[in-house]
């Protein structure tokens, strides 16, 4: 498939080749509710943010005088 970029043409090209390949349009949406599944769904990027928080808390070093 060709590399759209910023040019209309290489769009328009890969839309073409998209709609003449109904395989290669159906394996990209598969990978792309994969990918938002595993790393754009609220509870996995919640997840995300505890654990970096967690870990975050982990290096404060408090000082008492």
């Amino acid at each position: 498939m060709a590399d759209a970029g910023s040019d209309r043409e290489a769009f328009a090209g890969a839309a073409l080749e998209l709609a003449r390949r109904p395989e290669l349009w159906a394996a990209l949406g598969q990978n792309a509710r994969r990918f938002y599944a595993t790393q754009l769904d609220w509870p996995v990027l919640a997840r995300r943010v505890m654990q970096t928080l967690e870990e975050a808390a982990s290096n404060v070093v408090v000082q008492v005088s």
